[in-house]
């Protein structure tokens, strides 16, 4: 089985921008 590692990092940097705008949208939320 072939591994894309170009698309694993993609994957996971989308997920870590995503989780990382959550936590500024909660923070903001609760000013």
């Amino acid at each position: 089985m072939h591994i894309d590692k170009e698309a694993i990092i993609k994957t996971a940097n989308e997920l870590i921008s995503n989780s990382f705008e959550k936590l500024i949208q909660t923070k903001s939320n609760n000013i």
